[in-house]
């Protein structure tokens, strides 16, 4: 992009990365090269979170 815009924002960076990792997604899979999986929950996030409280906080496990 160096050369063709004179300012270039980290804002503009992003949208144009996030566009070309959407295009070689899409040409992989569809070449069959590559099967997204689905998200995975952090190690931190509980499988089955405890309901929240009347309060709205979260209930704590000891």
């Amino acid at each position: 992009m160096e050369g063709t815009y004179c300012e270039v924002t980290v804002s503009m960076e992003e949208r144009i990365g996030a566009y070309l990792q959407g295009l070689w997604e899409k040409d992989v899979v569809r070449a069959g090269l590559w099967t997204p999986s689905p998200p995975t929950p952090l190690p931190d996030e509980p499988a089955n979170p405890a309901p929240p409280l009347v309060s709205g906080l979260p209930t704590l496990e000891y």
